[in-house]
């Protein structure tokens, strides 16, 4: 489990999933700018890992290629929010200082930040050594995990404070994630995985105690998400809060199940 490949998986699974649900709900720069600024400090994080450990060229090139787009992206959003503004201000029925302002450029450079994050992944996949078709299905699938807990969890938090974002993109993420968190389970349970670890053929170091966290920690997950959709299908406005709540959890449990599985397995 290199770091760098931790954190540019965490990086890129944020963005792939901001890319994702926005293309189906408009997401915009009230949403946006706090994903974008996670993904940035992950990116520097991977890039600096990489340094002072083990540097894989691929890998950690397209961290960096990553990093600077991320930059671009981010100072490109601040502008177009900027340029909103100014077009909006005083304009009867528009509140100009709002978090409103479509981003269409950022959002082009996340796509390509994602696909460029997604290339790092598959090189610290190949890099990681055992099966590479188990490897690459762990770390992809463990992208898309990091990234489904995180955007669940920093879109709530959003929505909580800025109620006019609406409910629909959380609603989106949450019936993702669904979908995604199973495929995180089985590729871990596969051979030699967490199965394993459990039935205590692989050695956790610990009396089996770090796989049986690790069955609490994804049972819970998932039990998390769907009392969280639940009671996301409640119109009532006030719903978001409690389901939010539902994921903060979801996501502590979410990034244990993901790390120690992987901790695990890499020792």
């Amino acid at each position: 489990m290199d770091a760098a490949t931790v954190f540019i998986a965490w990086a890129a699974g944020c963005l792939l999933w901001q890319v994702g649900i926005g293309r189906r709900r408009r997401l915009v720069f009230g949403a946006t700018w706090v994903i974008r600024a996670f993904a940035l400090v992950l990116a520097l994080l991977a890039v600096g890992s990489a340094v002072v450990g083990t540097w894989v060229t691929a890998r950690d090139v397209a961290a960096a290629m990553f990093l600077g787009i991320s930059v671009v992206a981010m100072a490109w959003s601040l502008v177009e929010h900027r340029a909103f503004r100014l077009q909006t201000a005083g304009r009867p029925g528009v509140a100009g200082g709002r978090e409103d302002a479509p981003t269409p450029v950022a959002d082009r450079l996340d796509l390509v930040s994602a696909v460029v994050g997604v290339f790092a992944v598959v090189a610290g996949a190949l890099d990681a050594g055992g099966p590479t078709g188990l490897a690459l299905a762990r770390w992809l699938v463990g992208t898309a995990a990091f990234g489904g807990v995180t955007f669940t969890m920093v879109f709530g938090h959003r929505l909580l404070a800025k109620p006019y974002l609406g409910r629909e993109p959380l609603e989106s993420a949450t019936t993702a994630l669904l979908v995604t968190w199973p495929f995180e389970i089985v590729v871990m349970l596969l051979p030699t995985g967490m199965a394993s670890v459990l039935t205590g053929v692989v050695d956790d170091g610990y009396a089996g105690i770090l796989g049986w966290m690790w069955a609490m920690c994804a049972v819970s997950t998932g039990a998390l998400v769907v009392v969280a959709r639940v009671i996301l299908a409640d119109r009532d406005h006030s719903k978001p809060a409690s389901a939010t709540g539902m994921l903060y959890l979801a996501g502590l449990t979410g990034f244990g199940a993901i790390l120690i599985s992987r901790a695990v397995l890499s020792g």
